[in-house]
């Protein structure tokens, strides 16, 4: 490293300034952080937004739709009132290490959109020391919550995109971030006895997918290819989709199981491309464990992945449209994934759909 740009943390300082956000004054407080060097002026910076949830019930999602990051953020991780999804607190697979629970409700919620230290003096431990005196300031009170989101920019090498969100990721574990659930994003809270703080960085969970290729190095004809079922039963969404999936169970009953690169069955992927028919051949045969499995890369079973597209439908047409019940193929399709499973569903499906058209 070149001693000229060495740097003594003992001399830097934060310069903080917050703004209230123009459109939502009331509600999200912006926060700008400077590094400060005596001799060398502004090395760093920082941007966060504070986020008073008690102000925004009901319109949480609509309000974090005024930038695309916290757009992407606030639908992975809470529903209309800024409430944690369900998912993320209950026990299972996709609340990973189950840390973060519903104190994540209370409190402000802090998120910070951009973090970044002049690259002449990285190395030396400045990131760390802004980071902790931010978190240690008047803006983070001890019910707070502060997320991020480790995510490189203005990088299209694919590998140096990785490795650098990987340097990322570990930077913020470093400093007491731990993922939340297996969403692609961080949580830290100031108190000491708060269960993220037990979890060492290496037990720290992994993100949804991250043990699948994705199809990143698979074109689109070769998936097809590669996965002619699947591939028909996403571009094939009327009746003759039914002889085409007897087909390939005929040639090799094991077709109606088999995942793609992306862990994905048949089944699954006829509930994710809504096709109704498909799910309805399918379930003539004993899917059991294909419906109760998350060995994929989105960690969820079929009637998961109904239901939860269910609710998302349910909280943008309550956001920003009209919402007048779920429709009778959703309903439809959640009714045959149960019959599949085994549940006892106590009603005829037109008694089923009549009952949860609203109520779900």
């Amino acid at each position: 490293m070149n001693t000229q740009n060495m740097v003594n943390l003992d001399t830097l300082a934060l310069a903080i300034k917050a703004k209230n956000h123009p459109e939502y004054p009331g509600i999200i407080k912006r926060i700008f952080v400077q590094v400060q060097c005596p001799q060398l002026g502004n090395i760093g910076s920082l941007e966060a937004w504070r986020i008073s949830r008690s102000q925004c019930a009901g319109s949480f999602l609509e309000i974090m739709d005024v930038d695309e990051e916290t757009h992407q953020f606030s639908i992975a991780l809470f529903d209309n009132d800024g409430r944690l999804l369900p998912e993320l607190v209950n026990p299972g697979h996709r609340s990973g290490t189950g840390c973060w629970g519903r104190e994540m409700d209370s409190g402000k919620l802090l998120y910070i959109l951009d973090f970044t230290i002049d690259e002449a003096h990285r190395g030396q431990g400045i990131g760390t020391w802004a980071l902790s005196k931010f978190l240690e300031s008047q803006h983070v009170k001890a019910t707070d919550t502060v997320a991020c989101w480790p995510t490189p920019v203005g990088i299209n090498d694919k590998e140096l995109w990785h490795a650098t969100r990987d340097r990322q990721i570990a930077f913020f574990r470093k400093n007491h971030f731990r993922r939340i659930g297996r969403t692609s994003f961080f949580g830290f809270s100031p108190r000491s006895d708060h269960p993220s703080r037990s979890i060492p960085i290496d037990a720290d969970a992994d993100a949804l997918g991250s043990n699948f290729n994705a199809g990143t190095d698979i074109s689109p004809q070769g998936l097809n290819i590669q996965y002619p079922l699947h591939s028909a039963i996403i571009h094939v969404r009327s009746a003759e989709v039914t002889p085409i999936i007897q087909s390939f169970y005929d040639q090799n009953p094991d077709s109606i199981h088999q995942p793609d690169d992306m862990g994905f069955t048949p089944i699954l992927v006829a509930v994710a491309s809504h096709n109704l028919v498909a799910v309805r051949k399918l379930l003539g045969w004993d899917l059991s464990a294909d419906l109760r499995s998350r060995a994929n890369a989105k960690g969820i079973t079929p009637l998961e992945l109904a239901e939860g597209g269910m609710r998302s439908g349910r909280q943008f047409a309550e956001t920003f449209l009209e919402w007048n019940g779920y429709s009778d193929d959703e309903l439809t399709m959640c009714y045959y994934l149960k019959q599949g499973l085994g549940e006892d569903i106590g009603a005829s499906l037109t008694e089923y759909i009549a009952k949860s058209k609203l109520g779900y």
